[in-house]
């Protein structure tokens, strides 16, 4: 019961702000524990959320007590990426951090399921999400699979061919944890990125070359 009855009370030091203490509703938690955890942190903290780090038997205590210290986890960051008016500073100018945080988000998502399983489906989450890495340096949004802006998964050579297209290429030397995703069926069948074919690099030549290219 004491827990409950902290819930409201200023009793868990963060360093938001510079250091204060926060109460249980307020907390976020992430454990040091957790990959890229840190970077989770850095994140929610310049973004003004009270981060906190507690012993298990203390996060254990708080566990019962509806909305308090809730765990910063994949599906939170994803819903607090996709509601934020903008990504922290630390997440926007630092690319290994962007690309870090974006594995994270898909860290609870299932590698290798069929579209049309809850595990296929499951990849609608990511739309509205602001972490995809292209090519030209800059970061893009998870749009619906009937988005028109699509982007594309290629080769570096295709990405050479495409160079003009580059920001809507994905970054070809996105690490495993996060390209395997972006290439697997399941993601493409609900979103607007798609693994380019042929016919599509035919088609954004079509968009890249002079006109009169054909002749």
């Amino acid at each position: 019961r004491v827990y409950a009855d902290t819930a409201g009370l200023p009793v868990l030091w963060s360093l938001v702000g510079g250091g204060r203490w926060v109460s249980p509703q307020e907390a976020r938690y992430v454990s040091g524990e957790w990959e890229h955890g840190d970077d989770v942190a850095a994140a929610l903290l310049e973004a003004g959320q009270a981060v906190v780090r507690l012993p298990d038997h203390v996060r254990a205590g708080f566990a019962t007590v509806e909305d308090a210290v809730v765990p910063a986890d994949a599906p939170f960051l994803r819903r607090f990426f996709k509601t934020a008016k903008a990504l922290p500073r630390c997440v926007a100018t630092d690319r290994a951090r962007a690309v870090r945080m974006l594995a994270y988000c898909l860290s609870d998502l299932i590698l290798g399921c069929p579209a049309d399983t809850d595990g296929g489906e499951a990849y609608t989450c990511l739309v509205g999400l602001p972490l995809v890495p292209v090519s030209d340096g800059t970061l893009r949004t998870f749009g619906p699979r009937s988005d028109p802006q699509l982007i594309f998964v290629g080769s570096p050579l295709e990405c050479d061919v495409l160079a003009a297209l580059r920001s809507r290429i994905v970054d070809v030397s996105l690490p495993a944890s996060v390209g395997d995703h972006l290439g697997s069926e399941a993601l493409q069948a609900y979103t607007n990125v798609r693994r380019l074919t042929p016919g599509m690099v035919a088609d954004c030549l079509g968009q890249v070359l002079p006109q009169g290219w054909k002749g």
